[in-house]
């Protein structure tokens, strides 16, 4: 497994994430500044389209953070 380094904008925060993908669809994540640890495990070796299903789940993970951190923004009068 390689890891990788690379950023997302979380509400108005670029916020940098450590990630590994492995065979089969394994991948983690970790967001250090947001102390968030993503896992996801799958077991189909030899193939590519668990990368495509485990990258479709993340987009959605970070798209729900990016709310959340919007609203609280927006709760805190931020």
């Amino acid at each position: 497994m390689l890891w990788y380094k690379s950023k997302r904008k979380f509400g108005t925060e670029e916020v940098e994430y450590l990630w590994a993908s492995g065979n089969g669809g394994n991948h983690l994540v970790v967001v250090p500044r947001k102390n968030i640890v993503i896992t996801m495990t799958a077991g189909a070796y030899g193939n590519w389209f668990p990368h495509k299903r485990a990258y479709h789940i993340l987009r959605k993970v970070f798209k729900a953070l990016e709310k959340t951190e919007n609203n609280r923004a927006e709760g805190s009068g931020q």
